[in-house]
């Protein structure tokens, strides 16, 4: 996954000659908003070595609870879908 997602900030830095800090900025969004939708909880998606790392935090008896998400296990689907979305936000 982390060649897809290198090559596709490398795509919008080279099309749009936009700071590579704002394309992963963009990227964390788009799937923080995604995956807090899918999971139904809030979740904070990281860009860090070279890869990225999701977290959920969901409120149980009063308590929050975090949630590491493995993003190799549960590769996202509709790399074009991503691409449209921060296409349109860029």
């Amino acid at each position: 996954m982390s060649t897809e997602f290198n090559n596709i900030i490398n795509g919008f830095v080279d099309k749009y000659s936009l700071p590579r800090k704002q394309v992963i900025g963009e990227i964390e969004k788009v799937f923080s908003s995604m995956f807090s939708r899918w999971y139904r909880m809030n979740v904070i998606v990281l860009y860090s070595d070279s890869s990225l790392e999701a977290f959920g935090y969901s409120k149980t008896a009063g308590c929050y609870a975090q949630r590491e998400f493995d993003l190799q296990k549960a590769k996202p689907r509709g790399w074009e879908t991503i691409k449209r979305i921060i296409e349109r936000k860029t």
